[in-house]
């Protein structure tokens, strides 16, 4: 497996024309991939909470699993250092749509 990259968007984020990244994604800016589409929209805007798992609250690790889950039938571990253990390095120049990416 490919080390993955995820961008994570949230609501209060406005871009320079003064749109909020839900407008920019309905315009069709992030994805072609209508059932990444559906995860992100139902996604968008839900609170970071350190072990959360549900849409009450949710941590990035369980975002990750979650993410893979729904949308790529994939099974990802519960924490980050085992998700790591899960994905192979690739060329910086080779990320694509649904790849993570780990900073230490």
């Amino acid at each position: 497996m490919r080390i993955l990259f995820l961008t994570i968007l949230t609501l209060s984020v406005l871009t320079a024309s003064g749109q909020t990244a839900v407008d920019k994604f309905d315009e069709g800016v992030f994805t072609q991939d209508t059932t990444l589409n559906k995860f992100i929209l139902k996604w968008l805007g839900k609170p970071y909470k350190l072990g959360g798992k549900t849409e009450k609250g949710i941590d990035c690790s369980q975002f990750n699993k979650r993410l893979y889950q729904d949308v790529y039938s994939t099974q990802l571990e519960n924490v980050c250092y085992k998700q790591w253990n899960q994905t192979g390095r690739i060329r910086r120049d080779s990320l694509q749509v649904g790849d993570l990416l780990f900073f230490r």
